[in-house]
């Protein structure tokens, strides 16, 4: 249930993606901070092989260096994720 306390961490919907995911309807990706891993920081929400909406607290729109990392992440790992799932 990590997408329900994702979800009330940042307040936002993402823990009622469970359904999708289980379905393989969409695949969801929490990005953290490296000094605070634990904590939830943005969430990814990538359908069809494509970035939908990364989302941070109170669905607030990423950072421009938040733009760019998963931007970087979706070209770099995320067809490689995508191959063995």
């Amino acid at each position: 249930m990590q997408g329900q306390t994702e979800g009330q961490a940042l307040h936002h919907c993402v823990g009622t993606y469970i359904e999708r995911v289980a379905a393989k309807k969409c695949l969801i990706v929490f990005v953290r901070r490296v000094e605070e891993p634990e904590k939830p920081f943005v969430t990814v929400e990538v359908s069809n092989g494509k970035i939908v909406q990364i989302r941070g607290e109170r669905n607030s729109d990423p950072t421009k260096e938040v733009k760019k990392f998963v931007d970087l992440w979706s070209r770099k790992v995320l067809p490689m994720a995508l191959q063995t799932a």
